[in-house]
């Protein structure tokens, strides 16, 4: 009984703060695609921030993607890394969410590949508006 006294205050702490990263109140979800079926893919131009001279990131929502394959799923958030002057992109983390809005599962990435950003594609339009000449980012302090 002791354990739990010490173990509950953290997991309320650790409830808190992954439900407020997903309510996020300052976040600005605007469309990048959608699949006709209730499937999407929106990105947070409140999470659009510079890290260097050409280093940006930013968080996306990927909503009903694996709706036929995992039970109770409902999105999923990844943070992404994008080298606007080589034009790739890397992910740094994604976490899945159930219909209730709970944690699933959470996948640090720091040594994921980065991939080259084609035009006209999904992570191309996500460069369009976060890199320079799209939506004005700012600066990490």
């Amino acid at each position: 009984m002791k354990n739990l006294s010490r173990i509950l205050p953290w997991g309320a702490l650790i409830f808190f703060l992954v439900a407020a990263a997903e309510i996020s109140p300052g976040a600005d979800w605007r469309d990048l695609a959608g699949d006709g079926r209730g499937g999407s893919v929106l990105y947070d131009r409140g999470s659009v921030e510079r890290q260097g001279i050409d280093l940006v990131n930013v968080k996306v929502r990927y909503r009903n993607v694996y709706r036929y394959s995992v039970k109770n799923y409902s999105h999923s958030v990844s943070w992404l890394k994008i080298d606007c002057g080589d034009k790739k992109v890397t992910s740094v983390r994604i976490e899945d969410f159930d219909l209730e809005g709970s944690l699933m599962s959470s996948v640090a990435s720091p040594g994921d590949p980065w991939y080259p950003i084609y035009p006209d594609s999904l992570y191309g339009r996500l460069y369009e508006n976060v890199c320079p000449g799209g939506y004005p980012l700012r600066s990490k302090k």
